[in-house]
């Protein structure tokens, strides 16, 4: 029997986070107009997206935070520009405020390098090799351009990845500009990480270290940060700001003004890679990037980061590991579970191999609190965990998390959208402002973060439970309101009086729920006494989770469209739903969805052409889940894919026993015909046969006139 645990039974017991949560996604109206785009010496982040109209209609829409560090910030680790544009609708229904891109200036071009596209490859992003916009992994200035003015008709915000430190290793492939050693510190490598003129004015890894007393070079790099704003970004990550000296540092003789230059950009959100260790002034760097931002910023807090992955890689989520803040304020920190950098290159006494359960789990206790920006790290498809174990890997002793199922530029990991993730976004952004309180819930294994404001229609709880079944709160004490407070997902109910909660629940929240002063304890869940509206569920859902087979069967007309609950239910189920329309059967099984944040159309129109027959699969969509076809035709041999920029038939397989299983979406062609030169310009060759042509008179009339030569 399937078992699915987890993030407090996450899956079955997530509550919806906020009161309009049925209508939060239904219906929205986007605008096509962005918000204006200004000259790089003049746009005002802020002004521009908080401060205009369109922005704002689509930011309360989506009920995301109005200032980037009180939300989430997703990292498309290595996506593309065209990437993230394909899932930006789905990102602003997750619940992000912000995308963190990957550094976006030109960099060294290794793609070939290694035995695999991320291998030996990845980290290329972080050698720039000049102060300009676009490489091969992200794309160019102008998608750039085009993927933040989409992002801001969703109400979300970008973030730079800024290598603002080095350049690359390799001198020979900087750029003529900036091919000149008095813009580099000394070639010298770094020795001893605590003395701060060795970490500030040394080479880190090899890499050419910014000369960042020079003018010029700072100049420049103001430059480059200010045309990024410019063309639409907000906020800033700063790599390797610790190896960057602060403006009261003298080394050598030289003050610095890098850090009070380049931060007057326009961005309204800026923070640093500042990776805690001895004598690294992690507070004064923290309090630079917030006072440089007119909407707060600070740093990573990576010891606290390692903290909570030592409790989540060995089971335990005791809050002290959730709350440990040491030096820094936790409203000027960025918190992740992960890092792009701990995953990559892992850290000591931590492996790489987290599940994506117990990265769940760390996730709702980083993100659920009141505490800085959230960073969720996308892993690449299919890497980590399980995936990078067992000799799959691609380092050299055939271990490590990169197993190449993806390339450079993909999208990663769906677990940024899986509903567990997204409660907990949505939480967050329900909760702005309000105190929290992290604890225990009996043991060790059980995960309480409370927020409260001092009554039920403002209160809530995330429960994060890995105890493998559902958790008893009778007679937990609380911050939370007397009150009763609702499970929006299955209408489960706790009731809180004289601080003691009561009842078995697991995620709760409830944005609607009424004030009570004098409410009885209820141990057994009952709704009846409350004055809530009872939570309907979907006939089909309810179907699913009743029935005894794994295989439940509809008509189309019954499911034209499989939801995100539907789906949902089948992956934690692991039951397979079957719709018979005319002419096919829908099959989508459990252990074949991928995301619950958007819907399967189920209807398919089949239709005769010259060729065979044609249909579309979900209407071009981004396909949730894998689907298996079974047509009534069975009489052809090939099934074709058109392609999504050329229109062009593409051969995909063989057509069998009238058996379709398909991941992607859109137009599909089944016939008997070799279609394989479909994709041929024949004006190309024709053009080409009349210059072969027009040779071969020239020379015979040259071969002509010197005949006798």
């Amino acid at each position: 029997m399937k078992t699915h645990v987890k993030l407090a039974k996450i899956s079955k017991k997530t509550a919806a986070f906020i009161a309009a949560a049925t209508t939060l996604f239904a219906g929205l109206s986007i605008s096509s107009a962005a918000p204006q785009q200004a000259s790089a010496a003049t746009r005002d982040s802020y002004a521009d997206t908080v401060g205009n109209p369109t922005f704002e209609a689509a930011r309360q829409e989506y009920g995301l935070p109005k200032d980037m560090k009180d939300g989430a910030t997703l990292h498309a680790f290595e996506w593309s520009f065209k990437t993230i544009m394909e899932n930006i609708p789905d990102i602003a229904k997750a619940g992000y405020t912000s995308i963190q891109t990957e550094p976006i200036v030109k960099i060294k071009d290794n793609r070939k390098l290694g035995t695999g596209n991320w291998y030996l490859n990845w980290y290329y992003v972080y050698q720039p090799t000049d102060m300009a916009i676009g490489n091969y992994v992200v794309g160019s200035e102008d998608e750039f351009k085009e993927m933040c003015a989409l992002a801001h008709q969703y109400g979300l915000r970008i973030i730079v990845d800024s290598v603002s430190n080095h350049f690359t290793s390799d001198f020979d492939v900087i750029a003529d500009q900036w091919k000149d050693k008095s813009y580099f510190h000394a070639d010298k490598q770094i020795s001893d990480y605590n003395n701060r003129e060795d970490c500030t004015q040394n080479k880190l890894s090899g890499l050419w270290d910014l000369n960042t007393q020079d003018s010029t070079v700072a100049q420049g790099m103001l430059d480059l940060l200010k045309q990024t704003v410019a063309d639409g970004a907000d906020g800033f990550r700063f790599d390797a700001a610790k190896h960057i000296e602060l403006s009261d540092e003298v080394f050598g003789g030289k003050t610095s003004n890098y850090w009070d230059t380049i931060l007057q950009n326009g961005a309204q959100y800026q923070y640093g890679e500042v990776l805690e260790d001895a004598n690294v002034r992690e507070a004064d760097y923290a309090n630079l990037f917030n006072n440089s931002s007119v909407a707060g910023g600070g740093i990573t807090d990576s010891s606290y980061g390692h903290e909570v992955r030592n409790a989540v890689q060995f089971k335990n989520l005791g809050a002290s590991h959730f709350t440990s803040h040491s030096k820094v304020s936790e409203d000027k920190t960025v918190n992740w579970v992960e890092s792009h950098d701990n995953f990559a290159n892992g850290e000591a006494n931590i492996p790489q191999e987290l599940s994506d359960e117990w990265i769940k789990y760390g996730w709702a206790g980083v993100t659920a609190q009141k505490n800085g920006m959230s960073l969720f790290f996308d892993r690449p498809y299919h890497d980590g965990g399980a995936y990078g174990t067992g000799g799959t890997g691609t380092y050299g002793n055939g271990s490590g998390p990169f197993t190449e199922n993806s390339k450079l530029g993909d999208a990663g990991s769906d677990l940024w959208k899986d509903p567990e993730v997204v409660a907990v976004n949505h939480f967050r952004n329900a909760m702005v402002g309000e105190a929290s309180n992290v604890s225990n819930c009996g043991d060790d294994n059980c995960l309480m973060v409370e927020r409260y404001a001092g009554s039920a229609a403002q209160d809530g709880m995330v429960v994060a439970n890995a105890n493998g079944a559902d958790k008893n709160l009778a007679g937990t004490g609380t911050k939370l309101a007397n009150g009763t407070y609702t499970d929006e997902v299955t209408g489960t109910t706790i009731t809180v009086s004289n601080g003691k909660a009561s009842a078995m629940v697991t995620v709760i929240v409830n944005r609607t729920a009424s004030d009570s002063s004098d409410s009885s304890a209820s141990t057994d869940g009952d709704n009846s006494s409350g004055n809530h509206d009872p939570v309907v569920l979907d006939p089909i859902v309810k179907a699913i989770q009743e029935s005894e087979d794994d295989e439940i069967v509809f008509t189309q007309a019954e499911v034209p469209v499989m939801t995100g609950e539907i789906l949902n239910t089948l992956r934690t189920t692991g039951k397979t739903l079957c719709v018979v329309g005319d002419g096919y059967t829908m099959q989508v099984a459990g252990s074949g969805v991928k995301s619950t944040t958007s819907e399967l159309d189920t209807s398919l129109v089949l239709t005769e052409s010259d060729e065979g027959i044609e249909f579309e699969l979900d209407k071009g969509h981004a396909l949730p889940c894998t689907v298996r076809i079974d047509l009534d035709v069975s009489t052809y041999s090939r099934l074709n894919q058109s392609r999504r920029v050329s229109g062009k038939w593409q051969y995909l397989n063989s057509y069998s026993d009238g058996v379709i299983t398909a991941d992607t979406a859109g137009r599909y062609l089944l016939t008997n015909q070799n279609l394989k030169f479909a994709d041929i310009n024949w004006t190309f060759f024709i053009a080409g046969g009349v210059v072969v042509v027009i040779i071969g008179v020239a020379y015979i009339v040259l071969k002509k006139r010197y005949w006798f030569w």
